[in-house]
């Protein structure tokens, strides 16, 4: 038996709901489903439908000098323990999601397995705060350059094999957190990337698709006219798919309803498209290796004009 797991806290039970009965109806999940409980809030609507509650707070962590009120943004580390290895896999996902599709592919995955993350965005740029030096980042010190340069993965959606869920790696964890925290731009995204992104496999863009939140989608060299092909959507900026000026309010809005109509939902998604998974893959890389082709020749151009800049001022200080 495998798992699907959603996190939340009182202020995040809400959108799990959405969650649970879109992984119901739109991703044939027909395996356990687990809410990790986060604090205190009622979780009838959640046991009514079967779902299993997981109680975890920063009691089962040791991450130091990690204050409680922002132990949450790290629990999911929890999954790496031992004890959830009743289970053959789990599939993490974020609340911030629509399921579009069958996501029981995930299950296909032998090892560790998650999504490039936006832009694909380098591992270094996981481990240095936002608006920092990245040189000067503690974690140069820590992995090699090849390591820091891979594309990092986004653990909004992970598959996670629970055979190799030992004591030592979950403590291991811990104690990455307890070190780097404060370094962590994306909270446990950083830390667990130090540890498993050299290990993990490679989910297609489409099981994390930032459609709405990454515009080169739209805009770039080949541009994607439409979300079609999404499995997954994540929808992370501007902003959530509960907020009224969201494109994706209107569904979000739609499948909340459906989750409080009834107990019992009948399965009315489609498998994803082989066809579609490749192209849209194919777009979104070619489109973020020229944002990022853009910006060498960008730094160039400024290292050039300071160059110039440079000889121009002292030959006018020598006239």
């Amino acid at each position: 038996m495998n798992a699907l797991v959603f996190l939340a806290n009182e202020n995040y039970a809400e959108y799990a709901k959405q969650m649970v009965f879109s992984a119901r109806r739109y991703g044939h999940w027909e395996d356990d489903i687990i809410l990790l409980k986060w604090g205190a809030f009622d979780t009838s609507w959640f046991e009514q439908r079967g779902v299993m509650i997981e109680d975890v707070s920063s009691a089962d962590f040791n991450f130091g000098d990690l204050p409680d009120q922002q132990a949450v943004y790290f629990a999911k580390i929890i999954l790496f323990h031992p004890k959830f290895s009743r289970w053959k896999k789990m599939v993490y996902l974020d609340t911030d999601m629509l399921i579009r599709r069958d996501i029981r592919h995930l299950l296909s995955y032998n090892g560790f397995a998650a999504a490039d993350d936006c832009f694909r965005y380098p591992v270094i740029h996981q481990m240095a705060p936002i608006d920092s030096d990245w040189s000067q980042a503690r974690i140069n010190q820590v992995l090699s350059k090849s390591a820091l340069r891979a594309a990092s993965f986004n653990s909004g959606m992970m598959v996670i094999p629970t055979a190799s869920n030992t004591h030592k790696t979950f403590h291991t964890l811990c104690e990455l957190t307890a070190e780097y925290w404060r370094e962590s731009a994306y909270y446990d995204q950083g830390i667990l990337n130090m540890h498993l992104n050299p290990i993990r496999k490679r989910v297609p863009y489409v099981f994390n698709d930032y459609y709405l939140s990454e515009d080169f989608n739209r805009r770039g060299l080949i541009r994607r006219f439409s979300d079609r092909y999404s499995v997954i959507l994540h929808i992370i900026h501007p902003s959530k798919p509960w907020s009224k000026d969201n494109p994706y309010y209107s569904e979000w809005k739609s499948r909340m309803d459906a989750a409080y109509a009834s107990s019992e939902y009948s399965i009315s998604g489609i498998s994803p498209a082989p066809i579609g998974t490749f192209l849209v893959d194919f777009v979104n890389r070619w489109n973020i290796a020229g944002l990022y082709f853009k910006g060498w020749w960008l730094d160039r151009y400024r290292e050039f004009k300071w160059l110039l800049t440079g000889i121009f001022a002292k030959k006018s200080h020598k006239s």
